[in-house]
This record gives C-alpha cells, sequence and structure tokens, in this order.
C-alpha cells in the first residue's frame, strides 16, 4: 500500500516494494489473483518495448482497434464520469497501479475491444491478438497448484462444466466496478461498468444472470477440491501420542485462529468457541464430535478435518458433504524475545492510505493465548485483527490461505521508536 496514490508513486516502483517484502508462500501453494503482479507485468512490458505502459497500450490496443474513447487519467479524457456512494459524489482516488486498474473507457469501446477478442477467438482476422494466443488465455489452467479459489486460464476467470466454457474480469476500485463476460463458443458476451460504492451486487448478479442463459452456474466457477477421497465408514483407530502431537498447535484463518491439542490420547479442537474431540480415521483423518450445551456428545459422522503437508506447512481442511474450506497451517510459535519487547501500542505516522473515508489511526501489537502474535490494526471504518506468523526478528506475514489479505509485517526501529510496517503503511510505538 506504500505510495499506492498516483500522485505520491508510479507502477514501475512497485518492483522494488515487493522486494522489500518477504514472501508469505511457496510457489505451488496457494493461487491468490495479484494486482502487484499486473504491475510487475506492465513493467515488464516498460522494459522490452521500451514504450512506457499507457503508450503501449495505446498503441497496441486502443488504436488498432478505434477505441477513441479509451486511456487513462494522464490523457485528461473528455466526459469521465464522477464516482458516488449512497448518492453523494465522492473524491476520486486516482491508483499508482495503472497497469491493474488504470483504465478508463465507455460501453462503446469496451465493445470493439470484445468484439476483437471473439474475432481472434473464431480465428477472424483481429488487431488485437493471435487466434493461437487467445486459445491459450482461455484454457484451464492448473499446474498443480494445491489451493485455488477459483478455475482460470491466463489472466480470466473460468466457469467451466462438461458442456461449455466462459471467461470473465472483474475490477473494483475507488467506488466503481466493471465485469466482462465471454462464451466465446456462442460468440456471446455482456459487460456492465458502474461508478456507485454500492454497485458491486449488482454486477455480480447481472453477469451470473447472463452466464445462467448459457448452462452454466457458480459451481462451474469453483476448481476441484484438495481432499480427493475420505472414509465412508467410521471406525475409529487409536493412534500414539507422537502421531497426534504433530498434528498440535495453533492454526491461523485470515482473522482469527483455532487451536488443537493433544489430550487423553485423542486429539481436541477450539475452533470459534466450540469445543471438539477428533477420533483418528487414519493418520490425518478425522471425525468431530461436539459437546452440546447439555453436556451429550454429538459425532458429526458427515464431517471430516484433514492434515496435509506442504513444504514447510501443515495445512488444516475441513470437509462436510460436497464441501470443502482450507481452515489454515500451523504457526510457528513465539519464541523471540525481542518480538515480546515490541509488543503493545502503535500510532500512525508517515504515508496514508487515502481511498474514501479510510484513514488508518494505530495498531496494538498483542499476545493472543500466551503463544500467537497478533496485530490489530485501528482504521476510521473500524478494527481488523490478523494472527501472524512469526518469520524472524524482523518478519511475520498475515496467514490466512487465499483470504485476499496477504501482506508482510516489518519489523524496525530507530533512535526513538519501535517502527511496525504493515505492507507499506507505518506506525511508531507508543507505550
Amino acid at each position: 500500500m506504500k505510495n499506492s496514490d498516483l500522485g505520491s508513486g508510479k507502477y514501475t516502483d512497485v518492483l522494488n516494494y515487493i522486494n522489500e517484502t518477504y514472501l508469505l508462500y511457496p510457489p505451488g501453494l496457494v493461487e491468490s489473483y495479484s494486482n502487484s503482479g499486473y504491475n510487475i507485468l506492465g513493467h515488464l512490458i516498460k522494459e522490452v518495448s521500451k514504450q512506457d505502459y499507457p503508450e503501449y497500450i495505446h498503441t497496441n490496443i486502443f488504436t488498432p482497434l478505434g477505441m477513441s474513447h479509451s486511456g487513462f487519467i494522464m490523457d485528461s479524457l473528455k466526459n469521465r464520469t464522477r464516482v458516488y456512494s449512497g448518492g453523494k459524489r465522492l473524491t476520486e482516488y486516482v491508483y499508482r497501479d495503472i497497469a491493474s486498474g488504470g483504465i478508463y473507457t465507455d460501453i462503446n469501446d469496451f465493445t470493439k475491444y470484445t468484439k476483437g477478442l471473439l474475432d481472434a477467438y473464431h480465428g477472424m482476422n483481429s488487431p488485437l491478438i493471435q487466434t493461437k494466443t487467445i486459445h491459450e488465455m482461455f484454457t484451464l489452467q492448473r499446474d498443480h497448484v494445491l489451493i485455488e479459489s477459483n478455475k482460470k486460464g491466463l489472466g480470466w476467470f473460468m466457469l467451466k462444466n462438461d458442456s461449455i466454457f466462459a471467461v470473465t474480469h472483474a475490477g473494483d476500485g475507488a467506488f466503481g466496478h466493471a465485469e466482462i463476460c465471454l462464451v466465446p463458443e456462442k460468440n456471446a458476451a455482456a459487460m456492465i461498468l458502474i461508478n456507485s460504492a454500492e454497485g458491486e451486487t449488482l454486477k455480480r448478479n447481472f453477469c451470473f444472470n447472463f452466464l445462467n442463459k448459457f448452462g452454466l452456474s457458480v459451481s462451474d466457477i469453483i476448481p476441484p477440491q484438495v481432499i480427493k477421497e475420505v472414509h465412508k465408514e467410521i471406525k475409529p483407530i487409536i493412534l500414539s501420542d507422537d502421531i497426534l502431537m504433530k498434528h498440535a498447535g495453533d492454526y491461523a484463518q485470515g482473522f482469527s485462529f483455532l487451536t488443537v491439542s493433544v489430550e487423553d490420547s485423542h486429539l481436541k479442537m477450539v475452533r470459534d468457541n466450540r469445543h471438539y474431540l477428533l477420533k483418528a480415521l487414519s493418520e490425518n483423518e478425522f471425525v468431530p464430535s461436539e459437546k452440546t450445551e447439555k453436556g451429550a456428545t454429538l459425532q458429526k459422522e458427515d464431517e471430516r478435518y484433514c492434515f496435509i503437508d506442504f513444504d514447510d506447512f501443515h495445512i488444516l481442511f475441513h470437509k462436510s458433504e460436497n464441501s470443502e474450506t482450507r481452515l489454515g497451517y500451523k504457526l510457528n510459535p513465539l519464541s523471540s524475545l525481542t518480538l515480546r519487547k515490541k509488543l503493545g501500542e502503535y500510532e500512525h505516522f508517515g504515508y496514508q492510505l487515502l481511498v474514501g473515508d479510510t484513514k488508518f489511526n494505530g495498531a496494538e501489537l498483542s499476545l493472543a493465548e500466551n503463544r500467537v502474535l497478533v496485530l490489530k490494526l485501528f482504521t476510521s471504518d473500524g478494527a481488523f485483527t490478523f494472527p501472524l506468523n512469526v518469520i524472524s526478528d524482523t518478519y511475520a506475514v498475515t496467514s490466512g490461505l487465499g483470504t485476499g489479505f496477504g501482506y508482510t509485517i516489518k519489523f524496525a526501529e530507530n533512535d526513538e521508536y519501535d517502527i511496525l510496517d504493515f505492507g507499506g503503511i507505518t506506525f511508531r510505538k507508543i507505550n
């Protein structure tokens, strides 16, 4: 978030900012859509073509397609819309990240772009892209990523079933919303542009209503489940404490954490203030039982908790009938005396994020259950809590698997203050 408005930074800054952060996950573990990744691509275009990204887009997309009412904020476009929330006009926030969300267009130009894509897909002459390239873009990409949030092509979200597929791409930022939906084999498309904060639901419903006409539904965007098979019959086995102990620990869930412990040669779990006994069906698969308010034990026969390992990550999944939820991974224990000294309250200083009315006011670093390092951020929109995975005395990371909140926390100090950096927003300790 450092210098994220166009007045403070430029898209080519992003590469160096990323180099100052810590990699959250090893390649192949988590797929998560990345605006920063698109800014790296924009930077790459500049390096290879020797043209600035906006100039390249004008030369290779807008001009060949006749998109004369499209451009970037620096193009001084006429009739550029305002943005609204609750019927009130807002101050527009202009993003630094023009390679991931800086294009302005109207519905007629949007249609020209869409026609260029569909013409190329069907082998017709298109100044936009080659047929073989767009076919590759519209091909489902798996590449053995363990945890995915949705099906994807190259740069496109995909809905696919046994008979048909569609590709979509949506954008949301600074109270504006847009989406394009293509059903290439039917030569069909729909686009929507919205300039109000309340438009996200309208955008989503518009596109799914369009896709439903072609036999596609929300379920067609969901990728295959990670846990392929579980035991159908419940035949609990006894595991040694040594085997059980590899599962014991705290598991981050994005904004909270759950705890697994070993008691009386069984796993016990506390999740959302509810207590479960986990009976082993194998070394990594467990069926839960929950104590009711009346003291009875209710076995949840259609649910499973499954543990898997990827690299150094020990990950917990919950399965229920046909659904699967990734609950989190086991956190590193906090053993550093240096970080314990940094616990306390912090005030914001330096660069302030300027989107809408949101402001960062302060932060608090604390220790939950005397084990888990927790960061609480105070903003004008409320307070947000993140359990942290400790990497070193210098770094910690937010730790929800693909929740969309992947941030590096950097610890530093100067002659006066302990300093906490959250994704480029800085705070200094006040007690």
